[in-house]
């Protein structure tokens, strides 16, 4: 009941947010893949990623025995495309814990508010997820 719940809780907030930008090279490396194409094709390739398409947005979610891997590509019409974003989200004894990396292969200036935009996503997320643990 409560992997569903994080689910719905999530999914949700992925469906709210609105077009902004994204970025950080250094995050390349500990995001698994050296193109957003490649995170495209391998998230294609799993059979436990299940997508949904939104508003040109492509999202990957990959259950985990009770925790889960967003993968968030940007639109092509999007100022930060080609990006691609990573989110693990856990939860132990009612703390959700939110780790995200980034591999964005356009300018620094495009990229950057999109982080900004995804933190301000995982708090929110965060927030409700917890809200509903203690309810």
């Amino acid at each position: 009941m409560f992997a569903t719940r994080i689910l719905a809780i999530v999914s949700i907030a992925i469906l709210v947010f609105t077009e902004s930008s994204l970025s950080y090279a250094e995050e390349t490396n500990r995001i698994g893949y050296e193109t957003v194409e490649q995170v495209f094709d391998a998230m294609e390739a799993n059979p436990d990623a299940a997508r949904t398409d939104y508003e040109g947005w492509i999202i990957y979610n990959i259950a985990n025995n009770g925790s889960y891997t967003l993968w968030s590509i940007t639109p092509e019409d999007h100022p930060a495309n080609p990006t691609a974003i990573r989110r693990d989200v856990m939860s132990k004894d009612g703390v959700v814990t939110i780790q995200m990396q980034a591999l964005c292969q356009a300018e620094k200036s495009h990229c950057d508010p999109l982080i900004e935009e995804f933190k301000e996503i995982n708090a929110g997320i965060k927030q409700r997820m917890e809200s509903g643990n203690n309810g």
